[in-house]
C-alpha cells in the first residue's frame, strides 16, 4: 500500500449517490485473509430516487478500511425508521488530524474518509478506506 493513493474519482463517484432518507438494516466488518484491512459492509434499504419513498435492499461496501468508528444509537435509529440523514465523502477533516495525531504522518495519506451520518441523534459511521462499491440487491422494476 506505500505507494498507493487516494483517487479523486472516488470522491466524485461517493458525492454522486444519495443516501439521505435511506435506511441502514445491517452492519457488518469482515477481516481479509492475508490483508492489513478490512471490508465493512452496511446493508441498506436504499431510497429510490423520483419514487414515492419506494426503497431498495441495497449494499454499501467500504474496500480496504483502515479504521472505522462507529457510535450508533440503536434505539433511537429504530425510532427513527434506520434513517440516515446524510453521507460525505472527505479528504481532510478535524476528526482526520485527530486520528493521525497518534500515528505516523502519512499513514492516512492513501484512505478518504468516508461518513455515513444517521438522523440526529442516532449517530454516525466514520471509514477511513480507499475505495467503495454500491450493488443492489435485487433489481428495481
Amino acid at each position: 500500500m506505500a505507494n498507493a493513493s487516494r483517487s479523486e474519482e472516488t470522491r466524485t463517484r461517493f458525492s454522486e449517490i444519495n443516501l439521505h432518507d435511506s435506511d441502514l438494516t445491517g452492519v457488518h466488518l469482515a477481516s481479509r485473509a492475508g490483508s492489513p484491512t478490512d471490508e465493512l459492509y452496511l446493508d441498506l434499504g436504499l431510497l429510490v430516487d423520483d419514487s414515492d419513498y419506494e426503497r431498495i435492499p441495497a449494499r454499501l461496501t467500504f474496500h480496504n478500511c483502515f479504521y472505522v468508528k462507529m457510535e450508533i444509537d440503536v434505539n433511537f435509529k429504530k425510532r427513527a425508521s434506520n434513517a440516515i440523514s446524510y453521507s460525505e465523502c472527505v479528504g481532510d477533516s478535524a476528526f482526520r488530524r485527530e486520528v493521525e495525531a497518534g500515528m505516523q504522518e502519512t499513514a492516512l495519506a492513501v484512505f478518504w474518509e468516508f461518513v455515513v451520518s444517521l438522523c440526529p441523534p442516532s449517530g454516525e459511521i466514520r471509514v477511513f478506506a480507499q475505495d467503495f462499491s454500491l450493488e443492489e440487491l435485487r433489481k428495481h422494476v
